[in-house]
């Protein structure tokens, strides 16, 4: 109609927009304008090259070429009938009519009784049995599900890295990244993603960052046992390009489905993979429904720059193995070159606001920035934006909400349900994340990282033997985890609290032969020393492992612990003078709010109230109100600062008791330090219920790390509150605790002397 109404003229694919598909209407208007006017040649037999009716003027609009007549409406429809379009060749339309006279004159009217014209009575019949068809072949055409294979056992597809055959450098991560973003949308098909990717890799003995290819692809497939693999490819022809695709049986290596796009310039590269993305959706059982309702198109969810797309897949890829300097440099050239790429700016918000950088401002303003232009999103990806920004900021109530959220649309987001499980295990809801870690492992039963968490959950649960096996199936998958970050210490002080001091010590003793784990061998066995009370070799081990630490935030927890070592030998001037050399380099160090607090309660109970109060001062101005975390470390030192001038009344207006979900390490010493103050205060039941949360949780959250040695001292507070109360056996099973833990101590203590000269007093009194 548009065209025909201004034969001769161009109309522009502008104005059919507007006229088709108003501003309020969400279509991919390209490709259906494309078809549309495909199927108008095809019905009108015009050939696009040498065009009877329709003309194209490329890249611009049609102009249709023939003169046009208008028929006189009223003569045209006044005596028009149904029978009459049905008429032979032969039959004028007065004889058509006759007959169809004839044929209903036993039709009576409906309206008077009398006899109706049979084309009055017959038109809206047919109408309506015509509108019916449609619907309900409409809707079995929007609701019907075909699928080229069978994935009722599981929905994952993976997806290979694309086949670039063009030589252009920029398609190879971006196109996989826009891909995986486009058939992430659907709710029902899940992505094998990166991370489960690279370990699976892990376990094939491949480097993490070997290309996935078709070969490859299958043999993950078969080892997996997933159902599809989809195998992309992009070519060049002069100035077109050509994307394909084949969706592959994995276990028989059959191409099921083929897809292909030819475009004329990169422009139309993501409109293609959409293209494609939809089809590969309908073959894997969804409905034409179902896509339509969440599907947005790439251009509008991601970013038209290739370049920029192509920075932010292989930041994505740097921050995935730890580079996190490298990811910051490619997110920020992909906000360059598109300054509303939103995943671009929510990848540079979480790094920032991560313990590589913990520049928590400029993560606010990145991921405000995100949320700014969340209509470039896909609803999954704003939702996940949503909880992450939720979780860097420390508001976990809200992280937790989104989770649960996110998972009842997208329960096989494998990634996500990890992400939970462990905001759970962080939080104090370790029992609820074991079934979190069941499910994620009963998906992926050989991902030795998720054993690892597993066990992590078990020992705050108190659950020696499980979180053992845990830990062994995990290193019988990937020996490698052994000596994987701080595993190799957790794992030992499980062993620890199951009594297994020996195993322990072998287990960090392991490490001293590697050289990059040399230094974190020393500090597990100085811990270890600890433990039972032998300062003098923790403090020689940690001498050592400091000489081997380059990286500053290693290096000033060690010298935290060299103060705690000398705290413990009576040494006040070397405990000041360690706390000083973190000091010194503070403004060098990630996380300066959880660790500033530390330090300053340190030299808060050292006496030292100006330096607690200096460093109160420092780490102030740096606390994020929303992070809930951070929150409670800031008041926490307030509450030592105020306590260390004698004002413990305001002391205890700092804290609160610990919440449901607040962190497991910001509990610990919360409990701590309100058993400590009420000490002081001389409200000895307070204190002694505090100092039993305390030292009743010590197995599972205190050793290995700053607060382990308050343990030792809070139980010899704890014997003489006992006496203070008249309780002899309680008093003298808590000083036993410390005793029974120091047989072998250095001799010379302060805190042994006076704890064994304690208990020998009780034993003694009649």
């Amino acid at each position: 109609m548009a065209l025909a109404e201004r034969p001769g003229e161009l109309v522009t694919r502008a104005e059919l927009h507007e006229r088709l598909w108003p501003q309020d209407t969400f279509v991919d208007f390209e490709n259906n304008l494309n078809a549309a006017m495909s199927r108008l040649r095809e019905i009108l037999q015009n050939n696009r090259q040498s065009p009877r009716y329709i003309e194209t003027v490329r890249g611009v609009g049609y102009r249709f070429v023939v003169p046009v007549t208008a028929l006189d409406e009223a003569a045209s429809t006044n005596d028009f009938h149904p029978s009459a379009a049905a008429a032979s060749p032969g039959e004028t339309a007065e004889t058509a009519v006759d007959i169809a006279n004839s044929s209903a004159e036993r039709i009576p009217s409906v309206a008077s009784g009398a006899m109706a014209r049979p084309g009055r009575l017959l038109w809206p019949f047919f109408v309506g049995c015509f509108v019916a068809a449609l619907v309900i072949l409409g809707g079995y055409f929007l609701i019907h599900r075909r699928a080229a294979l069978d994935i009722a056992g599981s929905q994952t597809l993976v997806v290979t890295d694309f086949d670039n055959q063009t030589g252009d450098p920029r398609f190879n991560r971006a196109l996989e990244t826009a891909l995986t973003v486009s058939l992430g949308q659907s709710r029902s098909v899940n992505i094998y993603s990166r991370l489960q990717t690279e370990d699976t890799l892990r376990l094939m003995v491949r480097t993490t960052d070997e290309p996935v290819t078709e070969a490859i692809g299958r043999e993950i497939c078969l080892r997996e046992n997933l159902p599809a693999l989809l195998v992309p490819s992009i070519t060049r022809l002069g100035r077109e390009y050509v994307l394909s695709a084949q969706l592959l049986n994995p276990s028989t290596g059959a191409v099921v489905r083929y897809y292909s796009q030819r475009v004329d310039g990169e422009d139309r590269i993501l409109v293609a993979l959409d293209t494609i993305s939809r089809a590969v959706r309908r073959d894997l059982g969804e409905s034409r429904l179902e896509i339509y309702r969440s599907h947005r198109p790439l251009p509008e969810v991601t970013t038209t720059s290739l370049a920029a797309l192509e920075d932010y897949a292989n930041g994505e890829a740097k921050y995935s193995q730890g580079q996190a300097e490298s990811a910051v440099q490619l997110y920020r050239k992909a906000i360059a070159a598109d300054p509303n790429f939103a995943m671009a700016h929510a990848a540079l918000g979480l790094a920032y606001y991560s313990f590589y950088f913990n520049e928590t401002q400029l993560g606010e303003t990145e991921f405000r920035k995100a949320l700014d232009v969340a209509s470039r999103t896909t609803e999954r990806e704003r939702a996940l934006i949503e909880l992450h920004y939720a979780e860097s900021q420390g508001r976990i109530e809200d992280a937790l909400r989104l989770y649960q959220a996110y998972l009842q649309k997208y329960p096989g987001d494998w990634g996500a349900r990890l992400g939970y499980a462990r905001l759970l295990r962080m939080h104090g809801h370790a029992a609820q994340s074991v079934g979190i870690y069941q499910q994620v492992l009963s998906v992926k039963p050989d991902y030795a990282a998720g054993f690892v968490e597993l066990a992590i959950a078990y020992d705050f649960l108190g659950q020696w033997s499980q979180a053992i096996q845990s830990y062994e199936k995990a290193f019988s998958i990937d020996p490698g985890q052994l000596v994987a970050g701080n595993i190799n210490r957790e794992y030992g002080f499980t062993l620890v609290r199951n009594e297994e001091d020996e195993r322990a010590a072998q287990v960090f003793t392991a490490l001293l032969g590697d050289p990059r784990q040399y230094a974190n061998g020393e500090r597990s066995l100085a811990f270890l020393d600890l433990y039972h009370g032998q300062y003098a070799s923790a403090r020689s081990r940690l001498l050592l492992a400091l000489q081997q630490s380059t990286d500053p935030f290693s290096a000033a927890r060690i010298h935290f612990m060299l103060a705690v070592v000398a705290a413990g030998q009576g040494n006040r001037r070397e405990q000041i003078a360690q706390l000083d050399q973190i000091a010194a380099n503070f403004s060098s160090l990630s996380q300066k709010v959880l660790y500033g607090s530390l330090v300053g309660q340190a030299y808060a109970r050292a006496g030292e109230v100006a330096k607690a109060t200096q460093m109160l001062a420092v780490i102030a101005p740096l606390v994020n109100e929303r992070a809930e975390e951070q929150v409670a470390y800031a008041q926490l030192l307030k509450a030592e600062v105020a306590a260390a001038k004698g004002d413990y009344q305001t002391a205890l207006q700092f804290l609160k008791p610990p919440g449901p979900n607040d962190s497991n390490a910001s509990v610990v010493l919360t409990r701590e330090s309100l058993a400590y103050i009420y000490q002081r205060l001389g409200r000895t039941d307070e204190a002694i219920a505090w100092y039993r949360q305390f030292t009743d949780s010590h197995d599972t959250e205190s050793l290995a790390w700053e607060p382990q040695q308050q343990l030792f001292q809070a139980w010899y507070t704890l014997a003489l509150d006992y006496q203070e109360r008249g309780e002899g056996p309680q008093a003298v099973a808590a000083v036993s605790n410390l005793l029974d833990h120091w047989k072998t101590a250095d001799s010379g203590l302060p805190l042994l002397k006076k704890a064994r000269a304690f208990r020998d007093r009780l034993l003694a009194a009649p």
